[in-house]
Parts: C-alpha cells; structure tokens; sequence
C-alpha cells in the first residue's frame, strides 16, 4: 500500500492548460489539510480524511 499524507488536491490539466490555467478534473478535496491518500491493495486510489472519512475514490477496486 502507498500512502501520501498532507493537502490533498489532485488536478488535472490537459497540456495546453499550462498556460491557461483550465483544469480538466479535479478532486475538490483542497480544504481538509489532513488528507491522506492511500493506492490500496485491491487497486482502489483513496483520498481519506483525518477522521477516516472517504474524500474521494477511483472507483478502481477489484
């Protein structure tokens, strides 16, 4: 399992946003400063906060 921990906002952009700015997607989970993002064993990428609440998932699980 993977962990990253902190200020967790995954966004993306396509590559002519770079200079535009203009995301394509974005988590929306900037505002809890505890996050923590787990890749976990079953495929599934989550976005916990520090309570343990689901943020935000993939959907990718197995």
């Amino acid at each position: 399992m993977s962990t990253i921990k902190g200020k967790l906002h995954l966004v993306s952009y396509p590559q002519t946003a770079h200079t535009t700015g203009t995301a394509l997607w974005a988590t929306a989970t900037s505002t809890h400063p505890n996050d923590t993002l787990f890749f976990q064993p079953d495929g599934n990428l989550v976005i916990y906060d520090s309570d343990g609440t689901v943020l935000w998932a993939s959907g990718t699980n197995n």
